[in-house]
This record gives C-alpha cells, sequence and structure tokens, in this order.
C-alpha cells in the first residue's frame, strides 16, 4: 500500500498506542463528562421513549405500563402511536449520529490541546466539538460515499481510502481548513506508512469488539438470560458507543501529532498549518 518509499521514517505503531492510552488516562473526567452529555444521556432519554410508546402499544414485558420516564399506564392505544414509534426512532438515529461527530471533534480537540502542553477542559472542548461537527459530518458522509463504494466494488479499494483519509478528522478540528484540504492533508501525511496504518485499525476494530462482547456479557448476567436482554443493550450500547469513539478521538489524535512530527521534525507542534 504505498510503504516502500526510501528514506520515509517508519511509524511506531507502539508509540501511538502509547500516546493514546496517555491521553485518555490524562483526559478521563472531560471523556466522560462529554460522554455522558453528548452520547450517553441523549441515548438513554430517546430508547425510553421509544420503548415506552412500544409499551403503550402492548409491545415488550411492561405491556401498558409504560416504560422508565416514559409511563403512558392508563391510556388507550392509537393508530397514531405506529408513526410516533417510527419517528422517535428516526430521531434517535440523528441524534446518534450527530453526536458521535460532536465527541469526535470534542475529544480531538481536547487531546491536541494536551499534546500541546494546554489542558482543554470540558466546555472548550464541547464547544469545539458543536464548531467543527458540521465540516467533520460532510466529510463523514462524502468520504463514506466513496469508501462504501471501494468496498463494494473490490473490497480492497475501499480499504486503501480509509487508510489514505484516516486522518482527516484531525485536520479538520486542529487545522480548521475545509473538507477537501483535510483530504489532501491527510492523503499526504499517511503516503507511504499505509501498512502501518493498517496494524492500528485492526488493532481498534478488535479493541471495539472485544469492548462490545464484555458489555453484552455483563448485560445477559444482569438480565440473567435473554428475556429483557435488549432492554439491558439500551444502556451498554451507548456506552459501548462512547468509549470507542473516545478510544478512537485519542488514536486519531495521537497518530496525526506522530505523522506531523515524522513529517516536520522536532515534535511536530510548532505550526500545524504547515
Amino acid at each position: 500500500m504505498g510503504d516502500t518509499a526510501a528514506g520515509l521514517e517508519r511509524l511506531d505503531v507502539g508509540r501511538v498506542i502509547v500516546l493514546a492510552s496517555n491521553l485518555i488516562r490524562r483526559n478521563g473526567l472531560v471523556a466522560l463528562g462529554l460522554s455522558v452529555v453528548l452520547v450517553i444521556t441523549p441515548a438513554l432519554l430517546l430508547a425510553s421513549a421509544g420503548f415506552g410508546l412500544m409499551a403503550l402499544e402492548g409491545v415488550g414485558p411492561w405491556g401498558g405500563e409504560g416504560f422508565g420516564l416514559f409511563n403512558f399506564a392508563g391510556m388507550e392505544p392509537d393508530p397514531w402511536l405506529g408513526d410516533a414509534l417510527a419517528v422517535s426512532w428516526g430521531a434517535g438515529l440523528i441524534v446518534a449520529v450527530v453526536s458521535s461527530f460532536v465527541l469526535l471533534a470534542a475529544f480531538i480537540h481536547c487531546a491536541v490541546s494536551d499534546l500541546d502542553g494546554r489542558r482543554a477542559g470540558f466546555a472548550s472542548s464541547l464547544g469545539a466539538g458543536f464548531r467543527r461537527s458540521l465540516p467533520l459530518i460532510a466529510a463523514g458522509i462524502g468520504g463514506g460515499l466513496i469508501i462504501a463504494l471501494g468496498l463494494v466494488m473490490l473490497v480492497v479499494p475501499g480499504v486503501i481510502f480509509v487508510l489514505m483519509w484516516l486522518v482527516t478528522p484531525p485536520a479538520i478540528v486542529v487545522e480548521r481548513i475545509g473538507i477537501l484540504s483535510a483530504f489532501r492533508r491527510s492523503h499526504r501525511l499517511t503516503k507511504g506508512r499505509r501498512w502501518a496504518l493498517l496494524v492500528l485499525l485492526i488493532l481498534f476494530l478488535v479493541f471495539l469488539i472485544v469492548v462490545r462482547s464484555v458489555l453484552e456479557l455483563a448485560a445477559f448476567l444482569i438480565t440473567v438470560g435473554f428475556e429483557h436482554f435488549i432492554y439491558a443493550m439500551i444502556f451498554f450500547s451507548p456506552v459501548s458507543r462512547a468509549i470507542g469513539l473516545v478510544v478512537g478521538a485519542a488514536g486519531l489524535a495521537a497518530l496525526y501529532r506522530e505523522l506531523r512530527r515524522i513529517e516536520h521534525g522536532g515534535d511536530g507542534a510548532a505550526d500545524w498549518t504547515r
């Protein structure tokens, strides 16, 4: 994948992992606050509303008693509930996508600030997340469509696109450049080092699988069987997503910093816009 160019300094996968781990350790409280506010709480509220509507229609183990904060006991089922339920789940999907991008941008900002010797608090990270989320969403949609097309065609082109554009998010958040410029920046930074990036990506995917499996096991043990398993996962699913986003953001920030260091020498932080 283009890693044979002579004279290129090797990307140290271990160093990136250590940097990312330290970023999470030093900024754990900020990560927790961002996760609760942006991902976990909205997901629980929307899921509670959705399952409340399901309970009102007699679906699920609560019958007509309602669910959580949304108790509709005593109300009669109505034909509009089906449409309301569809709207509820649709809103949940939109909120999940948007909140994920905001959290990703917010913790990338927090992590890069830490690498620069500045500690970004909860408020400043949250503000940066909202400010940079729209270009990040646009880049995600545009790049995602191209990657999906590559995966459908021959798989390998899709993987190459993923690796080539892997550090587009930190380029958008840190340098505050346009989407196309961020794609070009990522292409330039990752060129010649994509086998190492593939290793990092595989390790991250394995980590996500392990986290998800552990949380699913916990949900199964808590519910003592499969009867209420899906309802326990109402809580564990956003927790799993938040963990993946925080670890991914820390990894992208560490990777971006390391690639910039290799490209320009020094600590890679003197001028993010070069």
